[in-house]
């Protein structure tokens, strides 16, 4: 089964937890890590490193607030060692709505699936 690690800076990771709870319930296979304000990059490096390690042989889907930033950074790097591993950035809440309950699925399935709902959810209304 694939697991999910949701990475942002700030409350990113956390606000998308409380929303995906809200919306679809508490899902297993989902992990959600800030990078907090307060700490340096080493300290969110050292957690991210270890929630890799509890995930153990699964592979992972990392999904970042936003491309290029630290986080999404720093799961491309672990990313780049392990092929069963895929990191996407600027997931919005349809997408995550798509993959919720399709961990079956590769890494590599969800990431397109989610880039794909997201796209097809954004829009603007103007009067």
């Amino acid at each position: 089964m694939t697991q999910v690690v949701v990475l942002g800076h700030g409350g990113y990771a956390q606000g998308m937890k409380g929303n995906i709870a809200m919306l679809l319930g508490e899902i297993e296979g989902f992990h959600f890590l800030d990078f907090d304000i307060s700490e340096d990059l080493e300290t969110f490096k050292e957690r991210l490193n270890e929630t890799v390690l509890q995930i153990g042989k699964d592979p992972i889907l990392f999904v970042c607030d936003l491309t290029g930033g630290s986080p999404f950074r720093e799961a491309c790097l672990i990313t780049s060692e392990h092929n069963d591993y895929v990191v996407v950035g600027g997931i919005n809440t349809a997408g995550f709505s798509e993959i919720a309950f399709l961990l079956e699925k590769s890494p590599d399935e969800l990431s397109k699936l989610a880039v794909e709902a997201s796209i097809e959810a954004i829009m603007v209304f103007k009067i």
